[in-house]
């Protein structure tokens, strides 16, 4: 048996308690045998050694775990209380007679060790220990040194016997037993001393194996902390001084294990391995640290902030002037403040007094993001913050930008709480336990965060007294959040209201957020404050230019473009940053004032306009891929890399099936990179751009496509009619795009993956396959061709392997390439393409748990699109959810974890529709010959839906009654076994001891609702007395209902009117029974 730290330690320990201790026991043996008449200089308290050896002999069998080893807090046996009681009176006896204790006998271990049993509560401890169990060579020998003590401690234990004389003996007759013994000892010398030296053997393998313990835990741990170090470094976890004293504390560790081994310092070698242990429940935290901060992480978390441009030198520093005078007053778009604004300076540095949100506003393209960005990174905000703040609690900024170009969580509120918990937590770990208590106590893989959990983690951090820090949240793009704003406005709300929180919001001035923010005096609107940052910023680019500088040297005219610039801005940056662009390219083509001045007076005023005037300027010639290139933008998810762009200058779409396996050179990658950089510029007149890659795992996808502002995006997607031709008929952009990113796959280098490089690839592969379930929805057609190449090619390349990792049963691992990349297929949604593939080769429906797979991304997806298509089409073709994979079938673990995730303790925040395909694929399941009776690990899984855990939605409600409903009609039974009762059993005690006192009525009735169909079902048939086992305390009144229930049925169900009476009558004495007690309930 491989052994867990503490119980590792505790064995140590007691094994090195026993060796002292009867080494000393020995040796006043023999001094007392060889006293003829008990006169020794020390005597042996004969009662008490022999119940200090039974203590030590018990510590050293069964299982040497926590209930066994007996460590205490100083690493010294804990006795129980009458133990404690003889010795304390066997010092108090020896210091009345001049003898020593056994605390003077026995070496007791000098430094504390880590408490055995709080440690080994801490899931994240056994999981770190787990990872060190390669060796177990010196916890085997461990054991079997404890063994051979065992034996040791009966032989002595018959030999204190031995020594014990007649209580009720007096004078002579008492000195004639010692010298039986005497007598006795003689013949024993021999065997004691035979005990000593197998005593000593054992204190020199003692000293062999704890230092070879303490060595090989201690290398483990080192290596599991260089692996953790770079998790932490890489999401910049403040732990940074915690890994520097762990890692100088083994270092410490393994010199005194040296040193101590050498001189066989049985305590010190004690010392280390405990100090060890210690060390290795430090790694454990910050490994629990770093696994709750990944589940909150996702891979677009810092993209948006990166994508959004620095602001330019010297400009917003007004921001934190104490007052900030408008200097662009326009007649439109201005807030008109009915009494004085706060000053974003006055609101970072005092109390909020009921103003916890400060609103920054402005038009499109004024700045709003870059100046939430400037702020969260320039150091006058936290010492503004500071004050506020105070000296005695610590200030945390944390921020989030909502884009809704980008991925899901980047445009929802999960995004938002898991961006500002990320953070937080981030910058203290310390935290986590405090806010994150369950999950800081899980020992399984954290699930996904709900909308729910995350805001009551939030609202911790001002509800817990321990948490002793401010926190000011800055909240960027509202506007570019998905879903009802009201909403988000709401949640916002309730997060200003958490004590010691701020937050900064900025949005474009729509009429949601004017009706919540515009009569708050603690706002500002963009627009009319940076006149000065817009001339500072046209100066600096223009009089960079060596030929305006020179222009203007020989005509002042030239300065004149710097306020007309000013005149035409109205205070929109991106306005100005494209026509200062339009200048500089004048500048280089030479351009006369006069024709410089009719670039400036033909630019339009307004964006939009400004938009399609570079959609007018882009060349006849590349029209047909300006189009393609647009489109290829606007369905992305998030922006595609600059490789995936450059397939589009492919001279034949089939040269990428008939490249083969022929990744790019480094010199072919600069090339495509450097040619489809200028054809982008081309092709779309600056309105899209080039961008880095906040992620970059690889030269090959150092660099981005995105739109040059999100408003491009908002006008191309407006304004098609101005860029789509309506020429280019035979083109479908999803399929033009699997395409495009089969060959960007293909092409990557062929030089061996890093694990960072892999994990892009698996989302290039993941990209690839979503974007083709869209060309499946678009064309009703399989894009089998390239997911059959990239299948290919992920075999030949080993990826393959990648994708078990993203499959969520455990049978993955026993599953050749084809069925992975099979059942990846499924949890993605490709219809049509597995119909494809299951007519050509219907045995994939039984080497593959494909339906399997299909219901677990229905239930982690929440019932994404085609999920529920894909569980119909499965069917339909022969999959039997019946057949056994891994601990259940496929249907016993779709309805586990549609209870655990919709019902159950670890529900998610799903939407209703979630309930809604729930029961569509229920219905679909049972149809098909599911068991309704299914049971797993002795419980019958039906019955778990009988008992929410948490109260319903109408909707929900009455979902579930179809749930139960559905299994009623195939015949399940509510007799079967649940939780050590019958299902029926389980529903009367949860109606009786888990509802809340105050349920709804509505909630009740869906209650008395169930309880009447599972009667009507024949519930309690095997049992009718369950009904009075259970106590249960309903109320008279309830009692009444559920009466009148029974009673109902007893008159539809003529056949079965005894049994029925039977229980009718049971329930009648029960209702008296609550009448007596209970007179006015």
């Amino acid at each position: 048996m491989v052994l867990d730290p503490i119980s590792a330690l505790g064995l140590a320990g007691n094994i090195v308690q026993f060796v002292d201790y009867t080494s000393g026991v020995i040796s006043k043996s023999v001094e007392q045998y060889r006293s003829a008449v008990g006169c020794s200089r020390e005597l042996i308290d004969t009662e008490l050694v022999a119940q200090h050896l039974r203590k030590l002999a018990i510590s050293l069998e069964g299982d040497p775990g926590l209930n066994g080893n007996g460590l205490g807090v100083q690493g010294r046996p804990q006795l129980d209380q009458t133990s404690k009681e003889l010795l304390e009176a066997s010092d108090r006896r020896a210091e009345v007679q001049g003898r020593c204790s056994l605390e003077q006998i026995s070496t007791a271990v000098q430094e504390s060790a880590p408490n055995g049993a709080e440690m080994q509560r801490r899931p994240e401890f056994s999981r770190t220990w787990e990872g060190t169990q390669k060796m177990s060579g010196s916890e085997a020998e461990l054991q079997q040194l404890a063994r051979s003590c065992h034996k040791i401690a009966a032989e002595l234990i018959d030999m204190v016997n031995d020594l014990k004389l007649d209580p009720g003996l007096r004078g002579g007759k008492r000195r004639i037993q010692s010298l039986r013994q005497a007598l006795r000892g003689a013949g024993k010398e021999g065997n004691i001393r035979a005990l000593e030296r197998s005593l000593a053997t054992h204190r020199s393998e003692l000293t062999l194996q704890m230092a070879m313990l303490t060595r090989d835990t201690g290398s483990s741990l080192q290596r599991d902390l260089r692996n953790l170090q770079k998790s932490i470094e890489d999401m910049q976890i403040n732990r940074h001084q915690s890994l520097d004293g762990v890692m100088q504390s083994l270092k410490s560790i393994e010199r005194n294990t040296d040193k101590a081994l050498g001189s066989q310092e049985l305590s010190t070698l004690h010392t280390c391995l405990a100090t060890t242990v210690t060390t290795a429940a430090t790694v454990a935290q910050l490994s629990q640290e770093q696994l709750v901060l990944s589940s909150l992480n996702f891979e677009s978390l810092p993209v948006r902030q990166s994508n959004i441009r620095e602001a330019h030198a010297a400009t917003f520093e007004w921001i934190f002037r104490a007052i900030t005078e408008p200097l662009n007053k326009s007649a439109t778009d201005t807030i008109e403040p009915s009494k004085r604004d706060i000053t974003l300076r006055e609101w970072l540095e005092t109390p909020h007094d009921g103003n916890g949100i400060y609103w920054i506003t402005g038009k499109a393209g004024s700045g709003k993001s870059t100046l939430v960005k400037f702020l969260n990174h320039h150091p006058q905000t936290e010492i503004l913050l500071r004050k506020w703040a105070g000296s005695n609690k610590r200030l945390i900024i944390a921020s989030h930008y909502f884009w809704h170009a980008g991925t899901q969580l980047q445009k929802s509120q999960e995004g938002l709480l898991r961006s500002l918990l990320y953070e937080i937590l981030r910058e203290c770990p310390e935290l986590i336990p405090v806010i994150c208590p369950e999950r800081w106590k899980s020992t399984t893989e954290l699930k996904i965060w709900s909308r729910a959990e995350l805001f009551e983690t939030l609202k911790r951090l001002g509800t817990q007294a321990t948490v002793s820090a401010k926190f000011c949240f800055l909240v960027d793009g509202l506007d570019e959040y998905e879903g009802d704003h009201s909403e988000l406005l709401e949640l916002l709300a309730h997060a200003a209201a958490i004590p010691n929180v701020k937050l900064c919001v900025s949005c474009r001035p729509w009429v949601v957020f004017r009706a919540a923010y515009d009569t708050s005096n603690c706002r500002l609107c963009l627009q009319d404050l940076t006149r000065k940052d817009i001339e500072i910023y046209v100066r600096d680019h223009l009089e960079a230019n060596e030929d305006f500088l020179l222009a203007k040297s020989e005509d002042s005219r030239y300065g004149q473009f710097i306020s007309k610039v000013l005149g035409k801005a109205q205070g929109v940056f991106l306005w100005v940053f494209l026509a200062v662009r339009s200048l500089l390219q004048g500048l280089r083509s030479d351009d006369t004032i006069p024709t410089l001045e009719s670039r400036l007076d033909e630019l339009p005023d307004e964006l939009e306009s400004l938009f399609q005037r570079m959609l007018d300027g882009i060349e006849k010639f590349y029209k047909q891929k300006s189009e393609r290139t647009f489109k290829m933008a606007l369905v992305a998810p998030s922006p595609f890399s600059l490789m995936a762009y450059s397939m589009l200058d492919e001279e034949d779409s089939e040269d990428i099936y008939r490249w083969g396996l022929q990744p790019l050179t480094s010199r072919n990658i600069s090339k495509r990179q450097k040619r489809t950089r200028k054809q982008i510029n081309a092709v779309t007149q600056g309105l899209l751009e080039v961008v880095m890659n906040p992620l970059p795992s690889t030269v090959y996808f150092a660099h981005d496509v995105d739109f040059l502002h999100g408003t491009v995006r908002d006008f191309l997607l407006e304004n098609q009619r101005l860029y789509c031709s309506g020429t280019d008929h035979g083109f479908e952009v999803y399929s033009f795009l699997c395409l495009a990113l089969l060959g960007e796959y293909k092409g990557f280098p062929s030089e061996a993956c890093t694990s960072s490089e892999e994990h892009s690839l698996l989302d290039k592969v993941k990209r690839i396959c979503i974007v083709a379930r869209e060309a499946e929805i678009t064309t009703k057609q399989a894009q089998s061709a390239v997911l059959d190449e990239l299948e290919q090619s992920m075999i030949k390349r080993n990826h393959i392997r990648l994708i078990q990792p993203r499959l969520p049963d455990t049978d993955a691992v026993r599953m050749d390439g084809q069925v992975l990349f099979l059942c990846y297929c499924v949890s993605v949604g490709l219809i049509e393409y597995i119909k494809l593939r299951i007519c050509r080769d219907p045995s994939v429906l039984e080497t593959g748990n494909l339906l399997g797979f299909a219901l677990e991304a229905c239930v982690l997806g929440d019932f994404q699109r085609g999920s529920v298509e894909m569980v119909q089409l499965l069917l339909d073709k022969g999959a039997d959810s019946n057949m056994t994979f891994s601990d259940s079938t496929a249907f016993g673990k779709f309805l586990s974890n549609c209870w655990k995730y919709k019902y159950g303790d670890e529900r998610r925040s799903q939407t209703e529709s979630f309930s809604r395909h729930f029961c569509r694929v229920l219905d679909l399941l049972l149809q098909y010959g599911a068991d309704p009776n299914i049971s797993r690990k002795g419980n019958t899984l039906w019955g778990l839906f009988l008992m929410p855990s948490r109260l319903l939605s109408p909707t929900d409600r009455d979902n579930l009654f179809h749930v139960i409903q559905s299994f009623i009609d195939h015949k399940a039974n509510p007799n079967l076994p649940l939780r050590g009762f019958t299902i029926w059993g389980c529903f009367l005690n949860h109606l009786a001891f888990e509802l809340p006192p105050d349920e709804p009525d509505e909630d009740w009735a869906f209650h008395c609702k169930v309880f009447e169909t599972l009667l009507v079902a024949g519930a309690g048939w095997g049992s009718l007395s369950e009904i009075g086992k259970i106590h249960s305390d309903f109320g008279k009144q309830k009692a009444e209902q559920l009466e009148e229930i029974m009673e109902r049925v007893r008159s539809k169900c003529g056949k079965d009117r005894k049994k029925l009476g039977a229980r009718s009558n049971a329930l009648k004495k029960l209702r008296a029974r609550w009448s007596r007690e209970r007179p006015h309930n």
